[in-house]
């Protein structure tokens, strides 16, 4: 490595190592650069932890859903993810809130309403996953599945007959990636929110079947 291509490593979190390789393909120490690997974890948030859930969340939703609002999120983000609004929220005993940590870093969160069914589920024991959002920088490691995961074995826990949540139907992706844990797309809906794209306004309602899975 150069001098120049070392101090850029170093500045993005790589610290120096020994190329082992090196050792053993020319007698000589060679220098390697190694980032370390930081502990994910995912845990439950209360009332107190609103102001942290509030940069976290207002953070990922923007990155990901400015292009459906015509004032790019910024009224539907300040109404949902205000300090106050969140601690409403989170002292709410029908909602359960967990927050993602990449090391000591918030990257996302989810929150989930065990409790709470919809009329297409023809009043099955549901399990809802309201929100799963994750900033950019969280993407690759895994932490969106175990969310899921998480959600559907605390369901699973509990009895219930069904996990279900929301996506926006042109969120391919997003799509994909909730058929890739298991969901499957069961009704459609339409979101009728000021500011909110029209053409965008189209939902798809995904779940899991708990039941055929016993």
């Amino acid at each position: 490595f150069s001098t120049g291509a070392i101090e850029l490593y170093e500045k993005h979190g790589f610290i120096r190592g020994r190329d082992t390789t090196a050792d053993e393909w020319y007698g000589t120490p060679g220098l390697a650069m190694e980032k370390p690997l930081r502990p994910v974890s995912i845990r439950e948030v209360k009332a107190e932890d609103a102001e942290r859930l509030s940069e976290v969340a207002t953070r990922a939703y923007l990155q990901h859903f400015q292009h459906l609002w015509e004032d790019d999120g910024a009224a539907y983000s300040q109404r949902s993810f205000n300090v106050d609004e969140l601690t409403a929220q989170l002292n709410d005993p029908g909602n359960r809130y967990y927050m993602a940590f990449v090391g000591s870093e918030p990257v996302g969160f989810l929150k989930v309403r065990p409790d709470r069914s919809l009329p297409v589920l023809n009043l099955a024991d549901a399990y809802e996953i309201e929100r799963i959002y994750l900033v950019r920088e969280a993407k690759g490691k895994k932490i969106g599945k175990a969310m899921v995961q998480l959600a559907v074995d605390q369901a699973r826990e509990m009895g219930k007959d069904v996990v279900w949540l929301k996506v926006m139907d042109s969120n391919q992706n997003t799509i994909g990636f909730y058929e890739s844990c298991g969901f499957a797309i069961t009704a459609t809906e339409t979101l009728d929110l000021p500011l909110l794209k029209p053409e965008l306004a189209g939902m798809f309602v995904m779940k899991i079947d708990l039941k055929d899975q016993q």
